[in-house]
């Protein structure tokens, strides 16, 4: 290593340096290293994102961060294509107003410039007067500036912003020039400025290594022609590799592979483990509904094994879990669920995604497994318009889990949370029995997972900080957050993107039978939200469905035409809070057992 800038008097450094720091934020001397690449960033940092790419802006702009969880401390890295300013930061909703930034130089002279700032509006934003971005490294090198620097997740400092275990909005951008000075920094323009979503604090800290002789499979569609609908569910049973079948294997991450020609249709993927299928059905793709066998159909209530959707990258399991996949008395055949969404109705359009499963016969510590926590997918689940916030709520019972998770109990080390375009956040509450000398209380634990910052366009499996024990007769609340400012017509549960779910999928250990855990809204409740006319027309839907064009078609036109005032959008949610739910569990809902 070599410093670049000029030799200074000892004292007189110091002095400088000192002012530097109340006066601009920090400046250190910039260093030379060869070893300072984009190869030897990905391997100091433990992730890493081109953030650059996700806004169709190239690979000039890549970062790169690792997590102390003890320290509650976060180190980032960022390697920017420019000889000019880098900013960083994080955003409340991905624009520059009230976020939390960090903007940096390298000098002609050699000297690294850094402050930590804030954005009160579209403007050059403000140098704290608490510097709690810490400039640790800069330099500048073969037309690229490298900045790393480190802060606390939360610093007490009202104008920095929180890093929590959910959706992130970062902020990013650059010039091509330095500033004259901390108060002349340039407008960087529309094309070298971009925001992304990411869960900073959602991924393994220490990954475990793959071994060596580790395998894979694919499980892809196979030439599926895309149908010019708005939405498509598209189901593939698929015989599993034979490699799987000589040994006990296990799963150690999955990988999507999304076609470059048919990303953008590409909504989710869900992989299903199947017990048994005949061999005639294997292989043929269509449509979920009506185009594939019932055995076929009936695999997508059974256990999940991978699930996908836009946004995700990979997931890799933690040192010593595992999913169990093949060997002599293992499931032999799978579903691959595609959901295609197609608002243009674009014809021609062939995709052959997938899921990449790496595996190895490494028996781990614990096998592990899915369980899914939702509210059923039905047009009973209504939300409506002129919401600035509704919440739907589905229910694990405490006799479910009484019924199927041991007395030890289960450990979550992971989820997914999911809704569609309307959902803002999503928190599964955890509920325990409480055993007084007298009675017997319901005690509300710290949520399994929460995220009231979801971003549709960012669907990632993510582990969660501590791992949580659920022990039988625990009760699981899942909590989903919409908000429909924006529409003028109600949104039911349903499968297309434009319809909404509220679901939650656990990845737990040690396996057990228990895959299913959900609850399903009366439409008692509903009806005794609305004003009589329209209470009337539901209640005729109820009775003859078909008379209206099916459930889904019938509500829609009879809760349409309700006034959703702020008045009638209050009822409706008082009802939805008041009122029943059915309630189901199942080890595997895919068995006739």
């Amino acid at each position: 290593l070599q410093h670049t800038a000029q030799k200074m008097p000892r004292l007189s450094y110091q002095v400088a340096s000192l002012l530097l720091l109340l006066l601009a934020g920090a400046m250190l001397p910039a260093i030379q290293c060869e070893h300072a690449d984009l190869e030897f960033l990905s391997s100091k940092y433990t992730f890493s994102s081109t953030l650059s790419e996700k806004v169709g802006l190239g690979d000039d702009y890549k970062l790169f961060w690792s997590i102390d969880k003890q320290a509650e401390t976060i180190s980032f890295a960022v390697m920017v294509r420019t000889t000019g300013w880098v900013g960083f930061g994080l955003s409340p909703n991905g624009g520059m107003v009230n976020s939390d930034v960090v903007i940096g130089w390298v000098t002609n002279e050699g000297m690294t410039k850094f402050s930590d700032r804030y954005a009160e509006a579209m403007s050059m934003p403000s140098i704290d007067s608490s510097q709690d971005w810490e400039l640790t490294h800069g330099e500048e090198e073969n037309g690229y500036t490298i900045l790393e620097f480190t802060r606390k997740w939360v610093t007490c400092d009202e104008k920095d912003r929180a890093i929590e275990a959910n959706t992130a909005r970062v902020i990013f951008s650059w010039h091509p020039e330095d500033p004259d000075d901390e108060q002349s920094v340039m407008y960087h323009g529309a094309s070298r400025r971009g925001s992304a979503s990411l869960n900073l604090l959602g991924g393994l800290t220490s990954p475990p290594k793959i071994p060596n002789d580790a395998q894979s499979f694919d499980i892809l569609a196979d030439n599926a022609t895309i149908p010019p609908l708005d939405t498509t569910y598209w189901c593939q049973a698929v015989r599993l590799d034979e490699r799987l079948f000589q040994e006990q294997n296990y799963i150690l991450k999955y990988t999507p592979l999304i076609s470059e020609n048919s990303q953008q249709y590409v909504h989710h993927i869900v992989i299903y483990e199947c017990p048994q299928l005949d061999e005639s059905v294997v292989g043929a793709g269509g449509h979920c509904d009506g185009e594939i066998s019932n055995s076929v159909g009936q695999c997508r209530l059974g256990t999940v094994l991978a699930v996908w959707a836009v946004g995700g990258e990979e997931f890799v399991y933690p040192e010593g879990v595992a999913i169990p996949i093949g060997g002599p008395g293992g499931f032999k055949f799978a579903l691959l669920e595609m959901h295609y969404n197609n608002p243009t109705l674009d014809a021609g359009v062939v995709d052959n995604s997938g899921v990449r499963f790496t595996y190895s016969n490494d028996a781990p510590t614990y096998e592990a497994a899915a369980l899914t926590v939702a509210h059923f997918v039905t047009p009973l689940m209504v939300i409506p318009p002129n919401a600035e916030e509704f919440v739907i709520s589905a229910f694990c019972a405490s006799e479910c889990s009484e019924a199927f998770i041991p007395p030890e109990g289960i450990k979550v080390f992971a989820s997914f949370l999911h809704t569609h375009v309307t959902g803002t956040g999503l928190e599964l509450q955890h509920i325990r029995k409480k055993q007084l000398s007298t009675c017997e209380l319901n005690e509300e634990l710290p949520p399994v997972d929460k995220n009231l910052q979801y971003d549709f366009d960012y669907q990632q499996a993510n582990h969660l900080p501590e791992v949580i024990t659920l022990l039988p007769g625990d009760e699981l609340i899942l909590r989903c957050h919409y908000q429909t400012k924006d529409k003028d017509t109600v949104t039911l549960g349903g499968e297309r993107t434009s319809d909404e779910m509220c679901v939650a999928f656990l990845l737990y250990y040690p396996r057990v039978d228990f895959s299913f855990c959900m609850s399903i809204a009366d439409g008692i409740s509903l009806v005794s939200a609305l004003p009589p006319s329209a209470r009337e027309e539901v209640e005729q839907v109820f009775i003859n469905p078909t008379k209206y064009g099916g459930l889904k078609n019938g509500l829609e036109n009879a809760l349409n035409k309700v006034d959703w005032n702020q008045d009638q959008v209050e009822r409706l949610q008082q009802a939805a809070n008041d009122g029943t739910q059915a309630l189901f569990c199942a080890d595997d809902l895919s068995s006739d057992d």
